[in-house]
């Protein structure tokens, strides 16, 4: 067996045994009751579902996490829970169920005031995402611009260079864009 294929064979180990402990801590913080943790780990658990491109699995997942997040006293983490849910259901172009996610996330962020730019703008990033998949170009223009706008003033540029580029396309006549 080559190198390359035994590094490849032992990361899919990983993965599993990965997967595996994170099932335990799923069904140890369920029995204990510990809320918070089942939520976390819940959220990683999804997250790897997503990661192997498997959003409809990662759904369940996640709205077990917002229900329990919804229990708890962290807005920010349920709002982080809920926007996580939005990007499973855009991915899995289930848009409709993905709008209220991100609308119910974003006033969470600006309702905390302790919300840090970057994750408001994180968080406008997937809804211009969306907006635009919906072909609502106003919508998604006037959230990219919004996101652009925080990204610029914290200094992250490749976030802010990557809103540019959606509004210069947005910008275009829509049969150009597609061609």
């Amino acid at each position: 067996m080559h190198a390359i294929d035994r590094r490849g064979e032992h990361r899919g180990q990983r993965a599993a045994s990965n997967r595996l402990e994170l099932d335990r801590a799923i069904v140890l913080n369920r029995s204990l009751g510990d809320e918070a943790k089942l939520a976390a780990s819940l959220m990683r658990q999804a997250r790897i579902e997503c990661d192997r491109g498997h959003p409809g699995s990662a759904v369940p997942l996640y709205e077990q996490a917002v229900k329990l997040r919804r229990r708890a006293d962290d807005p920010i983490a349920l709002a982080s829970a809920l926007q996580q849910l939005g990007d499973a259901y855009r991915d899995r172009d289930a848009f409709d169920d993905a709008q209220p996610c991100y609308d119910e996330a974003l006033a969470i962020y600006r309702a905390v005031d302790e919300t840090p730019s970057l994750v408001l703008a994180d968080a406008l990033r997937p809804l211009a995402l969306l907006q635009e998949a919906l072909g609502f170009d106003d919508a998604a223009e006037a959230v990219w611009r919004e996101a652009l706008g925080l990204y610029d003033g914290i200094g992250a540029h490749a976030a802010a260079d990557e809103c540019t580029l959606h509004l210069q396309a947005l910008a275009m006549p829509r049969h150009l864009s597609s061609q």
